[in-house]
């Protein structure tokens, strides 16, 4: 079972690689013009990445043909560990290997005749999966092919529908295959059923194209303006679409691609068919894309909707985070808010309107019980007890360091904290906090030492600081020098959680696994896993140099906005 999971793999990631011939069809311009106006799910670009971006991308991801490389050893060495394994696979393997090795990032892609600047559409052709990419020069694509195959040792498994002579990778046995065509100036690719018939690929190849495509709807550009998605990448996924399609498979495409995964459709009575109807037209759909697209950062957007009287709700229980200033400089932070004391009216409000209409189909039942659940858990005595002293808190870590005697690392860093009295919980550590009885902590930010905290693990100096509406403690030498500045609080910026953190903490977190890994054993798979852990850390700490996540309640969803910056030149 393995070997096939690895041989799909596989396949599918050489459909990312590899093209067939196409024939002298009419060129459609824009790869989007093949996406249907209805399709369940979409990415694509109205616009060619920005040509200073592409360059910076291109710096970025320069050295990954390293990690690429390894990757590609250890799946050919796993495949012949299970044994078994095609041997037009493994060559297809051997001429991927030779095609990357050696080479930049921009190399390759100039060998598979691919740009960073090129139109793509990823969708659904109903649930069926589908790419187009651009070629910025289909003969060098056709080219490398050629390469491959030379190493290969044979031609590569090819068919005809129509005019059109496409190339094939099913594994044995699989009820997919992979399917890939050049037509004209686009690579095509998919996974389609073994047993799909001419008309079925006609439609994947985009031969048959669909009575309205979301160019002609302007589906994307229309989404675009709604959300404020620049025209590099946007897209979405319909939820009520996506169910429409699992209920009830009305194509012959769908309904080849549910017997190939040997799926049912369930059968729904009355009262199922319309609560899906209803959760999927509350919950509707989910939309994302960049919103800023440069050399130096990128900036994207996802939203997914929901009813209006949910997003009150939750808007009813934001509240302001302090540190978020701070954070911008920190390795690692992750901050969560929300107004305990209005939990249980929400908690409440939704458990009636459950226990007033209950679920009746089947499979969405255990709700009922789940926000039943949800009017005991508001109930909970720790909610009241937590809700006058504590509405958010802010984890940041401004120092971390690694020891390759796996000994306790170094690190520094902030625990803040929201509070409507943080005097409350300067009463709390004294009372509860063994030597902090005699503990005087000034009101106007003030950094104050703590005294040292028996059987403490880390022997670390720590410091605490209480102004109006924050409690702070900082862990570290020096870390009491910045705390009042830290303890900042915006209170026009209330998300719900935040996550960030930065490359090179990233590449010193996975270092601490490397001897962990080595330690496993000495056969072939652990040291396989270790190399690869080693390859990785080197390269993502220097692939991006920050990756910052918060989540938001707007009027137009539940929202999911993240940033990523690119390293800063030494």
């Amino acid at each position: 079972m393995r070997n096939r999971l690895l041989s799909l793999a596989c396949a599918a990631a050489l459909t990312f690689s590899l093209g067939g011939c196409g024939d002298d069809a009419k060129q459609t311009s824009s790869p989007l013009a093949f996406v249907p106006a209805d399709s369940p799910y979409v990415f694509g670009n109205l616009e060619p990445m920005p040509a200073d971006v592409s360059q910076a991308w291109l710096a970025m991801l320069g050295e990954l043909p390293r990690l690429y490389t390894l990757q590609l050893k250890q799946v050919r060495a796993a495949l012949q560990r299970e044994g078994d394994a095609d041997p037009v696979l493994l060559g297809v393997i051997d001429g991927l290997q030779a095609e990357i090795e050696g080479k930049s990032f921009e190399q390759i892609l100039q060998g598979f005749g691919y740009s960073m600047q090129t139109r793509i559409a990823l969708y659904g052709l109903d649930l069926l999966p589908v790419a187009r990419v651009e070629l910025a020069d289909p003969d060098a694509t056709r080219a490398a092919i050629a390469r491959i195959e030379a190493k290969a040792g044979q031609p590569l498994p090819t068919a005809k529908v129509g005019e059109l002579s496409y190339w094939k990778l099913a594994p044995k046995d699989s009820e997919l295959m992979g399917v890939m065509a050049i037509i004209d100036n686009q690579l095509v690719l998919s996974v389609a059923p073994t047993a799909a018939d001419d008309a079925l690929l006609k439609q994947v190849f985009g031969l048959t194209l669909p009575a309205t495509s979301i160019v002609d709807s302007d589906g994307l550009a229309k989404l675009n303006t709604t959300y404020g998605f620049a025209p590099n990448g946007s897209g979405y996924f319909d939820l009520q679409r996506i169910w429409q399609l699992i209920a009830q498979p009305s194509t012959p495409l769908q309904s080849a691609f549910m017997r190939a995964f040997e799926f049912t459709p369930p059968e729904l009575d009355e009262a199922c068919k319309q609560e899906m109807a209803a959760l999927t037209k509350a919950w509707p759909r989910s939309s994302f894309g960049y919103t800023r697209l440069d050399a130096r950062t990128a900036d994207m957007r996802w939203v997914t909707e929901a009813p209006a009287q949910v997003l009150s709700d939750l808007r009813s229980l934001q509240a302001p985070t302090p540190g978020l200033a701070a954070a911008k400089s920190a390795l690692f932070n992750m901050s969560f808010a929300m107004k305990i004391d209005a939990i249980p009216p929400v908690a409440n409000r939704w458990a009636d309107a459950v226990a007033a209409a209950p679920w009746q189909c089947e499979f969405l039942q255990p709700m009922n019980q789940a926000f039943a659940d949800l009017r005991t858990g508001a109930a909970n005595p720790g909610i009241y007890a937590a809700a006058p002293v504590v509405q958010s808190f802010n984890v940041l870590l401004t120092h971390f360091k690694t020891s390759p005697e796996m000994t306790q690392p170094e690190f520094k860093g902030k625990l803040l904290i929201g509070s409507p009295s943080p005097a409350a919980l300067v009463s709390m550590l004294k009372a509860y906090v063994p030597g902090m009885a005699a503990l005087e902590v000034p009101a106007d930010g003030t950094a104050t030492a703590l005294p040292a905290l028996p059987d403490m693990p880390i022997a670390l100096p720590m410091f605490a600081a209480q102004t109006e509406k924050v409690f702070g403690v900082a862990f570290g030498e020096g870390e009491d020098a910045s705390l009042s500045a830290a303890m900042q609080m915006d209170s026009t910026l209330q998300p719900l959680m935040t996550v960030a953190y930065d490359g090179a903490l990233y590449g010193e977190l996975l270092g601490m696994l490397e001897p962990m890994m080595l330690a496993m054993g000495d056969d072939a798979e652990a040291k396989d896993a270790a190399e690869m852990l080693k390859v990785t850390r080197e390269l993502y700490a220097k692939m991006f140099g920050r990756i910052a996540m918060q989540m938001v309640v707007t009027e137009q969803g539940i929202e999911l906005l993240q940033r990523m910056e690119m390293p800063t030149t030494p």
